[in-house]
């Protein structure tokens, strides 16, 4: 009786973990073009903010290299199902920021994620300030300059609306 049981655990699981490994690559498969491509991008992303100096202005389209609608920034503790409510579609790459200082970047374009990016402001070396709000909603085709402070190491980026 008890070899039959442990033959029953043993299939089981035999048959349980190899269905967990799909549904994950099925979810959050790196080789998938859409997550590459949001890897890219998100990459391309941050070496650019690396390379802005302190105390400067920039445009915005000089320094974000890939095609996109909408730049969302989340504070931290904010509910995964409310971005995607506030972005206007669903991503498995979304996730709620659970730490103090933790952001959440995400660039839109066609109602699909482009661009994602969260982490601290001490490891990504950036920081988007939010004045208060609970998330930052940029369109591309708004004007706007970004303004660099840097204190502690950590780049504080400010967006500025052009007035004409």
């Amino acid at each position: 009786m008890k070899n039959k049981k442990k033959r029953i655990i043993v299939v089981s699981l035999s048959m349980i973990i190899p269905i967990i490994c799909i549904l994950y690559f099925v979810v959050f498969n790196p080789f998938n073009s859409q997550n590459k491509l949001q890897n890219e991008n998100s990459s391309t992303f941050i070496n650019k903010i690396s390379s802005l100096e302190d105390g400067k202005e920039y445009r915005l389209s000089d320094f974000v290299p890939f095609e996109w609608d909408n730049m969302y920034v989340f504070s931290e503790y904010t509910d995964e199902a409310y971005i995607e409510k506030v972005i206007g579609t669903e991503s498995s790459r979304i996730h709620i920021s659970d730490s103090e200082g933790m952001q959440q970047v995400i660039f839109v374009r066609n109602k699909e994620v482009v661009g994602y990016i969260q982490g601290m402001d001490y490891k990504l070396g950036f920081s988007v300030e939010r004045k208060g709000q609970e998330y930052l909603a940029i369109k591309s085709d708004d004007n706007y300059k970004l303004h660099v402070n840097m204190k502690d190491g950590i780049k504080y980026l400010e967006f500025k609306a052009v007035t004409q």
